[in-house]
């Protein structure tokens, strides 16, 4: 704001302020000095006008500051196991693959859960993992093998939780019996040969587990028996670090 000799200054120029009679002029007739006064009172309203709006209004269309944004930092995308959002098949509880027939293909199932983050404009990874830990299969990586998933958008933590599905179908014989299915998710994995699945920063990911049991194709009445009553190794097992110490791999 200015001082008020710089308002008033500035209100002056609203309207021109009416000349004063020259030296040596002849006098102002009453009919002049009546106009001037009503111009005079005009002016004045006029005037305080402008002082009202250099005063109050000016300052209102003023911008002192741009204002700050800045974008939410990427958080480690969250697999949520809750009431709300459960993940399927249920954990703690075998999942069961048979053939439909003997020597037949198995039916697949899907595995599903639901993620949260906030992704910086960064899709997040899916994939399962079969056997996560398990460096017999033909990956030599740190699982026997894997099915990748579709990529989840990238979204915001104020979006809520998204579901990722991803179905695994056994497809060889040698696969009866007990194994871990692992839902990994990140940000980025690390894409290069036999570690291509494992987070490129482990800090960026999660993983749930669930048992299944692989039934033998060849027969099926053990695998109906069997299935009240398999044993599967759910308590106590950790299947979420098997990534670490393995990124240098090439």
């Amino acid at each position: 704001m200015g001082t008020d000799s710089t308002v008033a200054a500035a209100a002056t120029t609203c309207l021109p302020w009416p000349g004063l009679p020259r030296a040596g002029a002849d006098p102002p007739r009453p009919r002049d000095l009546k106009a001037k006064s009503v111009a005079l009172r005009l002016l004045a309203r006029v005037s305080l006008g402008c002082l009202v709006m250099l005063r109050v209004g000016a300052p209102a269309c003023l911008i002192t500051a741009i204002p700050d944004f800045t974008p939410p930092a990427r958080t480690r995308p969250e697999i949520i196991t809750s009431d709300t959002y459960p993940p399927s098949p249920a954990v703690g509880k075998v999942a069961l693959f048979q053939p439909t027939a003997p020597s037949s293909s198995y039916t697949g199932i899907e595995f599903s859960a639901w993620v949260l983050s906030e992704d910086a404009d960064q899709d997040v990874q899916t994939v399962l993992l079969i056997d996560y830990g398990d460096q017999s299969g033909v990956s030599n990586g740190p699982y026997r093998s894997f099915v990748p998933g579709e990529p989840l958008k990238a979204a915001t933590m104020a979006d809520g939780p998204r579901e990722v599905a991803i179905q695994w179908q056994p497809q060889a014989q040698e696969l009866v019996g007990c194994h871990t299915v692992t839902l990994l998710v990140t940000h980025q994995s690390q894409q290069k040969n036999h570690v291509y699945y494992c987070p490129a920063d482990p800090s960026d990911a999660s993983t749930l587990t669930w048992f299944a049991y692989v039934c033998d194709q060849t027969d099926l009445a053990a695998c109906g028996s069997a299935s009240g009553s398999m044993i599967c190794p759910i308590e106590g097992q950790t299947t979420s670090t098997y990534c670490a110490g393995v990124g240098t791999g090439t």
